[in-house]
């Protein structure tokens, strides 16, 4: 993974350079994950208009991107379909009143968003959009959510198992956003110490708001893992990607 010249809040990395399939590293350039692109000061906006990336996947809800919209990106693909999508058809509400319940009703919570991550990285219509642009050998490409840590940390497992990355790496650039979202983290946890040092499940909701957790993303990649035997398996049957689509996407992404 590449770190870029990006205020930590943003989130912004570069995928490259972890090791793929064969023992390729992913290529420098090609791929990048992100927070919200309405982040982006006028400084940040010139160097991301330098990466020269040609395709934008926006997982936010229609709701989120009205109110924070991300700026005109001309000549820039720009496509918004939300990650949160139920099985039922209805949007994901990560709203504050819920990340803040405590109590039973936290436990209760904290069930339900852990089955969501279960779902996440199944049949889910964003991420096909994202896949469909690998097949098409897009490139760069970028996705973002709001933080870049929660739809944009299930996608990059789905895009860094595809190109052959191992599932520890992959845990590994997963739980990343934490030092990237430390400071939101840590301002987080201090507002409800009170509350956090006595209930697990209150502190873990918290965590998520602000960052990312071990339980939430190993529910994702275990579902990822458990549904195919391998990755050529889980790309056919979940997202129709044949095998030897997915060679020609590992040549081409990978070294």
């Amino acid at each position: 993974m590449r770190k870029l010249p990006f205020r930590e809040l943003v989130n912004f990395r570069d995928l490259g350079g972890y090791k793929g399939a064969d023992g390729r590293p992913i290529k420098e350039g090609l791929i990048y994950r992100s927070g919200g692109l309405y982040l982006l000061n006028d400084e940040e906006l010139r160097r991301f208009h330098e990466l020269k990336v040609a395709f934008v996947l926006d997982l936010r809800s229609k709701g989120e991107v009205a109110a924070q919209p991300d700026p005109e990106l001309p000549g820039v693909q720009m496509l918004q379909h939300s990650g949160l999508n139920h099985k039922s058809g209805a949007e994901i509400d990560f709203s504050p009143a819920g990340m803040a319940r405590v109590g039973g009703e936290g436990e209760e919570q904290l069930r339900q968003f852990l089955g969501y991550y279960e779902e996440l990285p199944l049949e889910n219509d964003s991420f096909q959009i994202l896949l469909q642009e690998m097949c098409r050998l897009s490139a760069p490409i970028l996705f973002h959510c709001a933080s870049g840590k929660d739809r944009t940390g299930v996608a990059a497992m789905l895009v860094l198992y595809l190109l052959g990355v191992d599932p520890e790496t992959i845990m590994e650039d997963y739980m990343l956003s934490n030092d990237f979202l430390r400071e939101n983290i840590a301002r987080e946890l201090d507002s409800r110490a009170d509350i956090v040092e006595k209930d697990p499940a209150a502190k873990t909701l918290s965590l998520m708001k602000e960052g990312v957790v071990p339980e939430a993303g190993g529910s994702a990649l275990k579902a990822i893992l458990n549904a195919a035997p391998d990755a050529v398996s889980f790309f056919e049957k979940e997202y129709g990607i044949s095998a030897d689509e997915l060679r020609r996407i590992r040549d081409f992404y990978l070294e």
